[in-house]
């Protein structure tokens, strides 16, 4: 079959074009080799007035125990925001007994102050000092300016609570924030992504 001499150059011309625009893509890494950003260290931050907001409203479980709250058995810790000071929130001790302490936490570690208890371990009117009072936060691998679930647990003296998941997002500078609210830093790298 004869082509005119203009359809042959197209036919000859359309190979070239498209090899060009496949070395073009490659050459620009083709969205598949870009830097991104991640946490290379996971979160140790000093539970505070601001960075236990984070824990609010979750049952922070201790299956062996506090030793500090005298509990031996499964001890349940529920933080909430207290309305007349919010760097002072509640909290809730829930006991292998049925019973249950409430109070207020002040910080320096953490202090709870039992306004009230039904539980035969801690005795209302108590202050309980545990230190250290650590949120950990597992972040390695998390990318920047995402918001993903990052196992969290709460370590008291020489207990930790059982992981509970939490939102949490770490920014370009390494800064982890719940809803906003700084919690401390991580450190980042940056690894490249997609087949070289």
């Amino acid at each position: 079959m004869q082509f005119p001499p203009s359809s042959k150059r197209g036919i000859l011309f359309f190979p070239l074009l498209v090899a060009g625009v496949i070395a073009s893509v490659v050459a620009c890494g083709g969205g598949s080799n870009s830097p991104t950003p991640t946490a290379t260290s996971n979160l140790a931050a000093a539970a505070n007035g601001t960075t236990t907001n984070a824990l609010y409203d979750r049952a922070l479980v201790f299956s062996t125990g506090v030793p500090e709250l005298g509990t031996t058995g499964s001890t349940t810790i529920t933080f909430s925001s207290n309305s007349a000071n919010t760097l002072t929130p509640l909290f809730s001790i829930k006991t292998t007994d049925g019973g249950e302490a409430k109070g207020t936490t002040t910080f320096g570690s953490c202090i709870f102050t039992v306004t009230s208890s039904t539980t035969g371990f801690i005795a209302a009117g108590k202050a309980i000092k545990i230190d250290p009072c650590t949120m950990n936060a597992t972040m390695t691998g998390a990318v920047i300016n995402q918001t993903t679930n990052s196992n969290v647990t709460l370590l008291l003296g020489s207990k930790s609570s059982v992981a509970v998941p939490i939102p949490l997002t770490v920014s370009a500078t390494g800064v982890v924030t719940f809803n906003n609210t700084v919690l401390g830093n991580v450190t980042l790298s940056v690894s490249t992504t997609g087949a070289n």
